[in-house]
């Protein structure tokens, strides 16, 4: 009986240690790093995210702000990006702009979709490999928008 124990616990073990470990690690905040060409990963469609500095002179704390642009399924987007301290990985997104081309339905719920994800996010997160994690909070779903930089 011991026997079968031992064995069990090895091959229980073996199984585990087989696992790939994630070794994204993710670095401290620094909202400086934000900045660049982002690609929205595992995405219908191809998202492209560019985060900039450079806001219009009448902002309050231009300092503490992003420019974000980029290309969604059918349209052109543009947003901002705020937060408190740039040692915090607290952000807010402002309200999306867009152009209004036509598309297929699909391609414009999956843009719907995106862009009320985009508005909700409220904290992000970098990695070691290059990655941004946006997390979102919207009605009742918790998510997260993973983009690779460019």
């Amino acid at each position: 009986m011991k026997a079968l124990v031992l064995v069990c616990l090895a091959a229980l073990t073996m199984s585990f240690s087989g696992c790939e470990r994630n070794t994204d690690t993710v670095v401290p905040a620094n909202a400086e790093q934000l900045t660049g060409n982002w690609t929205l990963l595992e995405a219908d469609y191809p998202v492209t995210l560019l985060i900039e500095r450079g806001m219009q002179t009448w902002e309050r704390e231009p300092d503490k702000a992003f420019r974000l642009s980029g290309e969604s399924s059918v349209n052109l987007y543009t947003t901002t990006l705020t937060y408190k301290d740039p040692a915090a990985a607290d952000i807010t997104i402002g309200p999306v702009s867009s152009t209004k081309r036509a598309g297929p339905p699909e391609a414009l719920a999956f843009e719907l979709t995106y862009f009320n994800r985009l508005q909700a996010v409220t904290r992000y997160e970098l990695t070691s490999q290059n990655r941004l994690r946006l997390f979102y909070t919207q009605d009742n779903e918790r998510g997260v928008l993973v983009y690779e930089k460019r």
